[in-house]
C-alpha cells in the first residue's frame, strides 16, 4: 500500500494522532487540529485509504491499522478515532496515552442486551 498523507498542524514531541470517519478526511480535524497546537501538540491528521488525498487499499482493517502506524509516531501523548477512524485506532498497535473514541460503531457484548432483573 502506498503511503497515507497526512496534515499536521504544530511542532514538538507531544504528538495527537487524529482520525476521521467514513467518506471524511483529514481536514475534517481543521479547527481541533490548530487548537491542538495552540495546546503544544503536533497534531498529525491522517487521511485514511481511500479518503482525502490518499491511495485506494482494499478494504482490510488490519492492512489499514498498518497503513496508520507506518505514518504516525508511535505512543503518542492523545489518539482521537471519530466512527470508522475510531475502528481503526483500536486495531492499531499505537497504545496512546489517551484515546477518545468519537461515535466509535463497535459493541461491547455480540449477544442480547441484558434484561434488567425484577
Amino acid at each position: 500500500m502506498s503511503s497515507l498523507r497526512t496534515t499536521t498542524w504544530g511542532t514538538g514531541e507531544r504528538v495527537a494522532v487524529l482520525l476521521h470517519g467514513m467518506l471524511g478526511s483529514a481536514q475534517q480535524y481543521h479547527r481541533i487540529g490548530p487548537a491542538l497546537a495552540d495546546r503544544g501538540y503536533r497534531a498529525v491528521a491522517v487521511d485514511l485509504p481511500g479518503h482525502g488525498n490518499s491511495p485506494p487499499a482494499r478494504s482490510d482493517l488490519a492492512a489499514w491499522a498498518t497503513a496508520v502506524t507506518a505514518v504516525v509516531p508511535n505512543h503518542p501523548a492523545l489518539a482521537i478515532g471519530q466512527s470508522l477512524g475510531g475502528v481503526v485506532l483500536a486495531a492499531t498497535a499505537l497504545q496512546p496515552e489517551r484515546s477518545v473514541f468519537v461515535d466509535i460503531p463497535l459493541i461491547a457484548s455480540s449477544g442480547p442486551p441484558a434484561r434488567p432483573k425484577s
